[in-house]
């Protein structure tokens, strides 16, 4: 099978050096779910064809796909986003590698996962607005609601809630809806207390375990 070059946006989630002059990343893609590249000579010190390749930068990335290869080749590299300052804060870093870890985990090749995607990318820029000393709109507990619901949803995990019966019911269904809008446009978050956040967090630390899922 012949293999194409394509064109997406990843989040580096995981960086390994390999060999010598190398460096194995696992990357998420909007369009084709998990992608573990492999750039060569990344590491060269007088070489400067990977300069974008760091920990949770988006970068724009050109690989050979034939659906079959694990492991890609990326031919080349444009970095989009930074979010080098998350690593001012080592709380929000540490955070990020564990929620980094569940989405590789859990994710596959060739799955396409554009709320996820849209998710991290939006948690990620949130933290590197906190490094920078700047003006953040989510709590490290709220970004982890947020990805644990765009995950669950994405891939057909949330109950299935229905027709809401109660106002109650519908109150929490409407809640549910806007923290994936959320992750997925940046909008503003529902207006809820601590209690609210931590119970939440909980229950999807529930469903997650109830799917046998890596965490």
């Amino acid at each position: 099978m012949s293999k194409s070059l394509e064109t997406t946006n990843v989040l580096i989630l995981r960086k390994m050096p390999y060999k010598e002059s190398s460096l194995i990343l696992g990357t998420l893609s909007a369009e084709f779910g998990k992608i573990d590249l492999i750039a060569k000579g990344a590491r060269k010190l007088s070489k400067k064809q990977f300069p974008a390749f760091d920990l949770f930068r988006e970068v724009q990335v050109t690989f050979p796909h034939n659906g079959k290869d694990n492991l890609h080749s990326a031919t080349n590299a444009e970095l989009i986003q930074s979010n080098d300052s998350l690593a001012n804060i080592p709380e929000n870093f540490e955070t990020a590698s564990k929620i980094a870890d569940f989405i590789l985990k859990n994710s596959a090749p060739d799955l396409p996962s554009p709320l996820v995607y849209d998710a991290m990318r939006n948690i990620l820029r949130n933290w590197a607005l906190q490094g920078d000393k700047q003006e953040f709109p989510w709590t490290s507990r709220q970004c982890s609601v947020i990805i644990k619901t765009s995950y669950l949803y994405e891939n057909g995990l949330l109950p299935d809630l229905g027709e809401p019966k109660t106002k109650q019911a519908y109150q929490q269904q409407q809640i549910i809806e806007s923290i994936i809008e959320c992750g997925n446009e940046g909008t503003p978050l529902p207006d809820l207390n601590d209690a609210w956040w931590t119970q939440l967090n909980k229950w999807l630390n529930q469903l997650i375990k109830h799917h046998q899922l890596k965490y």
